[in-house]
Formats: structure tokens, C-alpha cells, sequence
């Protein structure tokens, strides 16, 4: 939270985005703390990591302004950026939504607003604004495939100029904090966001989670998967030539699409559990407000 009430001074007060209720909540946060300590280690000349999908909603002129307005100079600046094969990246962020901003809505993907998810202009627009030298380009697959996920941290963390110490107990343990969801209970959560409050039913998911399951979670059939990799391929062959010294292939050819894992239609067995989840519940509330 710290970062993103940093990364939200980039925005001039006019900017339309300030529309949006979850950039009023992080200005409410009580974060203002941050700016100062912000402030403090730039002053200091200390080296600071910034993390926060603000500024990529920025962008990299108004986050030029911002860090030159703090004493920032663009040359000190160094961009580090992950990037995930696009069907792979469509079906995680998919995924999220369901669970952290109530979308309701099916998948579904349009060459026609494709350019969000075009890595290689997105990339360059911060290139243009930065220069070419500052930007370190990780390719989350790549990172992922070694010991995952202490791999990623390390090689973030790495791309920072930072040295990172083993777990005292030598374990790569997974916290689960953004876990994605089963195919089944997407489906449920999709279906509960259209009548529930946002929130309201993450209980009921994380008790079905905390019981485990062999659920597989949803990926994009592999129709589609193969027509989204072809269509960026362009430009993730340019993401090579620039920006990882023409590295190709950047990403795995293979699609998946297990049809197991690809429907989001209703699954009787996770009703039923979630179904007695919710009267365990039920049950506990009455015997405690009974005693």
C-alpha cells in the first residue's frame, strides 16, 4: 500500500482516473507516511524500489514528472519489467478479477483492444521516456521454472541490485496470499459476484481452499490460446530484438487446454461441498449464539 499511495502523486489531480473508487481508497489509506520516508531516502541518495501497478496506470511521462519533481533524475531511474506469455498472463489476470474485483462478466478476449497486452509497445513507450539502457526486461516463465516461486522473488530482487538471503529453515514455501482459484470455484465466484457484495462470499472460497482439492485451475482453450500467442508473436520476437539481445523464442510454443481445465460450466461436486461448507457455518453461528 505504501508503494501505491507513492505511485498515486503521479497523477495530476485532474487526471481522469481519479474517477475510479479503488484510487480514492488508496489516497484514504492513511499511507501519507510513505511520501515522507519517500522523500527522506532520496535525499539521502539511498537506492529505493518502487513496486506498484500505478505507475504502469501512469505511465512513463507523468512518472518521469513525478520522480523529477521529488530530485529523481531520469538517468538513476532503472525499469524492471516481467513479462508473461499473453494467454497465460489473459487467464491469471482473468482469475484475479473474479476474486478481487467482483467481475461477473465471461472471459474473453478481443484482438480489437489487444495493444494492453502488446508487451513490446508497451515496453518501448518506457524505453522512449527512459532510454533503452534503463529498462531490464524478465521473462516471468524463465524465472518461474526455477524453483518457483523463490525463483521470481530472486530474480526481481536481483534486477534491483538487491541480495537476497535464504529462508533461515532452507524452505521456498508459497504464502497462498494470491492464490488463484479452481476452475470450479471461479465459476462460483463469478456466479456469486452478480448478487453479492464484493467480499462477501471470500470466506466460503477460502474454507474450500484451506480443505485443498485436485480442482485444476482454468486456462484458455487451446484454440484461442494458440490464435493469442500467434497474434503477438511480432511483437514479442521485437521485445527480443531490443530489449534481451534477440533472445527467441522468448516464451514456450506449447498451448495448453485440457478440457478439464478450460470449462467454467457449474460442477455438482463443488456445489455440494461449498453447499456443506456453508451449513457448517450455519451451524456454529446457532450453537454459539445458543450457548
Amino acid at each position: 500500500m505504501d508503494n501505491h499511495r507513492i505511485a498515486l502523486e503521479a497523477f495530476p489531480p485532474d487526471h481522469k482516473d481519479w474517477r475510479f473508487p479503488h484510487f480514492q481508497r488508496v489516497k484514504a489509506s492513511g499511507h501519507d507516511h510513505s511520501l515522507e520516508e519517500f522523500g527522506s531516502a532520496v535525499g539521502e541518495n539511498r537506492d529505493v524500489v518502487l513496486s506498484s501497478e500505478y505507475f504502469s496506470a501512469a505511465g512513463p511521462d507523468l512518472t518521469r514528472g513525478f520522480l523529477e519533481a521529488r530530485g529523481v533524475a531520469p538517468g538513476d531511474v532503472r525499469v524492471v519489467v516481467v513479462i508473461r506469455r499473453q494467454d497465460a498472463f489473459l487467464a491469471s489476470a482473468f482469475n484475479q478479477e473474479v476474486k478481487r474485483t467482483g467481475r461477473s462478466r465471461p472471459f474473453a478476449w478481443d484482438p480489437q483492444n489487444a495493444v494492453s497486452w502488446d508487451w513490446y509497445k508497451r515496453i518501448s513507450r518506457w524505453a522512449d521516456v527512459f532510454d533503452d539502457s534503463a529498462i531490464n526486461v524478465l521473462v516471468y516463465e524463465r524465472l518461474a521454472h526455477d524453483a518457483a516461486p523463490r525463483g521470481l522473488v530472486q530474480g526481481l530482487a536481483q534486477a534491483c541490485g538487491i541480495e537476497l538471503a535464504s529462508p533461515e529453515d532452507g524452505s521456498d514455501r508459497e504464502t497462498g496470499a494470491n492464490r488463484s482459484l479452481s476452475a470450479p470455484l471461479l465459476r462460483f465466484q463469478m456466479r456469486a459476484n452478480a448478487v453479492t457484495a464484493l467480499g462477501e462470499t471470500e470466506w466460503l472460497v477460502d474454507r474450500a481452499l484451506e480443505r485443498g482439492g485436485s480442482y485444476e485451475r482454468f486456462c484458455i482453450p487451446a484454440p484461442l490460446a494458440r490464435e493469442i500467442v500467434d497474434y503477438y508473436r511480432e511483437s514479442n520476437e521485437a521485445v527480443a530484438a531490443r530489449f534481451l539481445g534477440n533472445e527467441v523464442p522468448i516464451f514456450p510454443d506449447q498451448v495448453d487446454g485440457d478440457p478439464d481445465q478450460v470449462s467454467l460450466d457449474e460442477d455438482t461436486h463443488a456445489l455440494t461441498s461449498l453447499l456443506a461448507l456453508l451449513a457448517a457455518e450455519i451451524g456454529r453461528t446457532r450453537n454459539t449464539c445458543s450457548s
